[in-house]
């Protein structure tokens, strides 16, 4: 393991610590609170205990992951697991339905899931193929770099004229063909269960694959290489 990804890996113990801490005195505060409401119920003026039994329930909802996920990171590093895998990254939300926050994001490589858990969105190299290493119990993610395989290939691979630049992903698609129906980022967004600035970063990614500098180029060059049915 690089230093980089022991520091990656310190950062998600720190976090996931954090998480029990929180869920512990969740769940102290919730006994206080249910004996107090039934050895002294005039502790509460106007029934309060009905307000905080609530809302303490909601947060030990929120963190009950934390064990869970302490538990198989610990069986990580029990038998020192670290696995790798190659493959085009797709970023996107974090299935569940949410109401007081935005759904965490996640990124998928050859049909491998992981929280990102904090790593920074641009070091995941969205729309190359790209070599990721992971914990597998804990899908922890620790790394992620350019897939030099893959590269050496494409030096060696004669491309078409008709052929993209770079390989466009699935999502990469769904995104231009909105694109080119004339959607807006918040709408396409809205579409593919996505943040408007995940977005904005396949944009990018894409622009640059098509070798295209805005929306107009890459919706006609993507008319050319018919990704979008000209109808």
């Amino acid at each position: 393991m690089t230093p980089e990804e022991q520091r990656r890996l310190n950062y998600v113990q720190t976090k996931i610590l954090w998480g029990l801490v929180g869920l512990l005195a969740a769940i102290l505060l919730l006994t206080g609170v249910i004996i107090i409401a039934i050895e002294a119920p005039q502790t509460y003026p106007q029934d309060q205990h009905f307000v905080i039994i609530p809302l303490l329930v909601f947060w030990i909802y929120l963190l009950r992951h934390y064990p869970r996920q302490l538990w198989h990171l610990k069986n990580d590093l029990k038998n020192k697991n670290v696995e790798q895998v190659r493959g085009i990254g797709i970023l996107h939300n974090k299935p569940g339905f949410r109401i007081l926050f935005s759904p965490p994001q996640q990124v998928s490589v050859s049909g491998i899931t992981m929280d990102l858990q904090g790593f920074p969105v641009e070091k995941l190299l969205i729309g190359q193929r790209i070599k990721v290493r992971y914990l597998p119990q804990s899908l922890t993610l620790l790394s992620a770099k350019v897939d030099e395989l893959a590269v050496s290939d494409a030096d060696t691979h004669d491309q078409s004229s008709h052929s993209p630049p770079m390989e466009l992903s699935e999502l990469e698609v769904s995104i231009i063909q909105l694109m080119a129906e004339g959607l807006s980022d918040k709408l396409i967004a809205r579409q593919l269960n996505l943040e408007p600035a995940t977005v904005r970063t396949y944009n990018s990614t894409i622009y640059r694959k098509l070798a295209v500098k805005n929306r107009k180029q890459a919706s006609e060059k993507a008319r050319q290489l018919g990704l979008v049915d000209v109808n």
